[in-house]
Formats: structure tokens, sequence, C-alpha cells
């Protein structure tokens, strides 16, 4: 499993991407009978059952709050994150810190709040240099720029 999956309370993701993943997240979850079935045995298996993996996870899941598996998870060292809202998203602590957010002058509406960009490269950071677009801005140069079409 390498998506979100329904819990009591929300959606979790988790990352299992390897072998070794696997076989935490099945301690994890205290499901010897998963790491077992010789439909999930590998990646390749898992993948080729995906959907009777994901009901059968989800399954589980359903009596666990995304807090309670999280704390599964990273007790074994399983990589997973609540998916949040956008609006639960802008209110995470790290949030401030981490400068996600940006303010920038826009020449119709005044100043913007807009996400600032999100990779952080020492030698070639981002600049952001131009105010979000306004609906249909752009639209004549994408379009003269796609290629003609023959009827």
């Amino acid at each position: 499993p390498y998506q979100p999956l329904r819990a009591k309370d929300g959606l979790i993701i988790v990352a299992v991407a390897n072998p070794a993943l696997w076989v935490r997240f099945c301690e994890a979850m205290e499901r010897p009978e998963w790491r077992d079935d010789p439909r999930f045995t590998t990646n390749t298996d898992r993948v080729a059952h995906r959907d009777a993996l994901k009901q059968a996870i989800e399954a589980v899941f359903a009596g666990f709050t995304v807090d309670e598996l999280t704390s599964r998870f990273q007790a074994k060292q399983v990589p997973c994150g609540r998916v949040r809202s956008i609006g639960e998203a802008l209110e995470h602590p790290q949030v401030i810190p981490r400068q996600i957010l940006m303010t920038q002058p826009h020449p119709r509406i005044g100043t913007v709040e807009t996400l600032a960009p999100v990779v952080r490269l020492s030698r070639t950071p981002a600049d952001v240099t131009l105010p979000p677009p306004t609906l249909g801005e752009h639209t004549k140069e994408v379009l003269d720029g796609l290629p003609s079409r023959v009827s």
C-alpha cells in the first residue's frame, strides 16, 4: 500500500515501498496473515491484488482513528501521515516557520496571499516574480502555442 486509506475519522496515507516496510506495516497492525498471504507476498503480488488488499486494510482501519494508526506506524517506522483538507493544512503549526504562505502585490486586486514555492534549493532558490494570473489572462498565449489541428 502506497496510498491514502480510510480510517474511523479520516484518511491516512501510508508509504509501504519495500519488503521491510511491508513486514513492519503488518506488525504494526498485528496482521501476520497479511504478511503470509500469497496474494501479498511481494510488491508485485500486492499490486496485482491491490483492490483486495485495500479492502482488507480499510476494514481493519475502520476500527482506528488516524492518530491511533499514526502512533502504531511511527512505533514501527512506517512512513505515514494524516491527509488534511486545505484549511487543515494551512492551520498546521509548521506553516509559519516553513514560510508556506507568502504575500505579494497584485496589479488588479491589491495584496494577495498565495502558497510559496515548496521546494527550497540553496543554490537555485525559487523566485516568485509574477502575481497569480487573472482568469483567462494567458489563454491566448497558451492557445497560440499549441500545434494547429488538421480537420
